[in-house]
């Protein structure tokens, strides 16, 4: 006997809503550990929209697994939110010589390379 399940768009939804908020709660925490110091002034309704809006953002460019989304709530924190608005920075995001994710990986070592103070 083979039962079969059928969801609904509705279920579909709210699952897929579901995993968007324990993402971000799970991103709240991450980034309280890797960026301490920049979290001290970050009040955690303004790091939630923060989130909201960088995952927009990324997705506009080609970036859409959790770890990528990640990196670049990082960056905005680092650099501003609107990180990706720097010529450079554009640029670098959407040359098709590099994958999107890797690019990330790149201009992430860059600001802490930057920030860190070494050249």
């Amino acid at each position: 006997l083979r039962v079969m399940l059928v969801i609904s768009q509705a279920q579909m939804d709210a699952l897929a809503a579901y995993a968007g908020e324990s993402f971000h709660e799970r991103l709240v925490g991450y980034v309280h550990e890797v960026l301490p110091d920049h979290m001290k002034q970050v009040a955690k309704r303004d790091l939630e929209t923060l989130i909201v809006n960088a995952e927009t953002r990324a997705r506009g460019y080609g970036v859409t697994t959790q770890r990528g989304i990640a990196k670049w709530v990082c960056m905005a924190l680092m650099a501003g939110q609107t990180f990706d608005e720097i010529p450079e920075v554009r640029l670098a995001l959407t040359q098709a010589k590099m994958d999107v994710e890797r690019q990330l990986d790149v201009l992430l070592e860059a600001l802490c390379h930057r920030a860190s103070g070494v050249s």
